[in-house]
């Protein structure tokens, strides 16, 4: 058996901390690493930071740290940029020292640019030696594989629907800013073009690779969105509340469009209090997918501490909800992939037997 896996993170936000708590807990990974931002986090035991007691492990925020660290894997999972640039340098500059990285970030969709950046990360990994993977709970995971394995069971796809539902009164005062809760409509609205572009990689990325499995060609992707005004007084477990009348939710949707027709809407749904919570989701925190074909499909998956009981979080020294380590999850068990695989950008196949419109090879 061979020693465990080497993991440096870059950011300990929800996804990095839900990652650290998984790596530190499985015997077959190690920490060497952390990456951070903040100046007030910098320097300390990366497990004080987080509440879990000293690891041996200080967060840096020099990325040559973990360069020399000699990790065999990155999980790369900083914040959404506004663009691609910084991010492209930084996952090249681990690639490029023969680093594999793996990412929450939409990097999937490498081949949907115009900038020639598949091309451009298969060279400079196969020449570094390094695989570069991205996953998470979405894209990737429930938009484009779990949807695509559930349309094995139809012989027609008409139109797919997926809705991401997230309560969000208790996440992170960043992550909370970024949304605008609590914001008058007229201020909400100066963070929606930057929230929208953010969200549009994820879900538009997966409609494009779900229909591309699937033998669908798409006219476009078109993406719109809808404000959710809190109808009461909203309150938060770890801030003021949200006023009545203010910003309660964000709504943001992708349409992929096939000869006229929307083929695959995916939502991000984002709501704060029991009154905004959508009537499909079975609970506070959900994914549902519904397949109009033939035979027509539905279902929920719902990320809980337990199926026995509502609890939302682990307990007062694990804040980090059970969504978020859905998203690190895959990241986690992508690792050995991305080590004991071939150099290049790496993405998962879909499922061996799926829906598709035309069943003679081509």
């Amino acid at each position: 058996m061979r020693d465990p896996y080497r993991v440096a993170v870059w950011g300990i936000g929800q996804v990095g901390a839900a990652a650290i708590r998984e790596i530190v807990r499985l015997d077959s990974l190690e920490l060497v690493g952390a990456l951070g931002s903040r100046a007030e986090k910098v320097g300390r035991d990366v497990g004080e930071v987080l509440g879990m007691g000293p690891l041996g492990v200080r967060v840096t925020d020099d990325p040559a740290a973990l360069v020399e660290a000699h990790p065999d894997v990155v999980l790369y999972a900083p914040l959404d940029p506004v663009d691609w640039k910084q991010t492209d340098e930084e996952i090249l500059l681990f690639l490029q020292a023969g680093i594999n990285v793996v990412t929450s970030l939409a990097y999937e969709g490498l081949r949907y640019r115009d900038d020639g950046a598949l091309e451009r990360f298969e060279r400079l990994s196969k020449a570094g030696g390094a695989t570069l993977y991205a996953t998470g709970v979405n894209g990737d995971f429930i938009g484009e594989r779990l949807v695509t394995t559930l349309s094995g069971l139809c012989s027609d796809v008409e139109h797919i629907t997926m809705k991401e539902i997230w309560r969000s009164d208790w996440v992170g005062s960043g992550l909370f800013d970024q949304f605008g809760f609590g914001k008058p409509l007229d201020q909400a609205a100066m963070g929606e073009e930057y929230l929208m572009t953010g969200l549009e990689r994820y879900h538009s990325v997966s409609i494009r690779n779900v229909a591309r499995h699937m033998g669908v060609v798409l006219d476009s992707v078109e993406t719109s969105s809808v404000k959710l005004v809190a109808p009461a007084d909203i309150e938060r477990p770890n801030g003021p509340p949200i006023l009545a009348g203010t910003l309660g939710g964000r709504v943001i949707q992708m349409s992929g469009i096939s000869d006229g027709k929307e083929f695959y809407r995916s939502e991000g749904v984002f709501y704060c209090g029991a009154d905004l919570k959508p009537p499909e989701a079975t609970a506070d925190t959900c994914w549902y997918i519904e397949i109009e074909g033939r035979p027509s499909l539905r279902t929920t998956v719902v990320a809980s501490v337990s199926t026995r009981d509502n609890r939302v979080q682990y307990g007062d020294n694990d804040p980090t909800s059970p969504g978020f380590y859905a998203i690190a999850a895959p990241m986690i068990q992508a690792i050995p992939v991305v080590v004991e695989g071939a150099p290049g950008v790496w993405e998962h196949p879909p499922a061996a037997l799926h829906y598709q419109r035309e069943l003679r090879p081509r």
